[in-house]
């Protein structure tokens, strides 16, 4: 458990899938829907397909669970696989937070970070301000 001014980061366990999952679906609901593309069933499919515990903490505020995400080490960069905030956590700046802390793992052992984001992901605007550029 690491604690960053007011949150904390808390490694995941195989048996979190489901309680990660729900958050998902809270946070990814609205922006899926809009986009007429939200699919539970694709959800869980995207979700478990990459899930490593290992590689997943929950973000935590007074040892609330309100978010996670999901950071691998490669041998050419960090990537971010997933990164949600529940709706009622979203503009409290854990997103941004989160991904100085990610930022911080990177610039240690001297690699990139590659992110994907959902094509008009609302978060996108945001990440210019953190210093990503749209990769080809």
């Amino acid at each position: 458990m690491a604690s960053h001014g007011g949150w904390t980061l808390v490694p995941a366990r195989a048996d979190d899938f489901e309680e990660l999952l729900a958050l998902r679906l809270r946070a990814m609901r609205e922006s899926l829907t809009h986009l007429g593309r939200y699919d539970e069933a694709r959800a869980r499919e995207r979700l478990a397909e990459g899930f490593v515990p290992e590689n997943t903490h929950h973000i935590e505020v007074q040892g609330q669970r309100v978010g996670f995400l999901v950071l691998k080490h490669l041998s050419h960069a960090f990537r971010l696989d997933h990164l949600y905030i529940d709706p009622l956590w979203q503009n409290h700046g854990l997103g941004a937070k989160a991904m100085r802390w990610v930022c911080k793992q990177a610039d240690a052992e001297q690699l990139p970070v590659e992110l994907c984001a959902l094509k008009d992901s609302d978060a996108k605007p945001l990440l210019p301000a953190l210093g990503f550029c749209q990769g080809g």
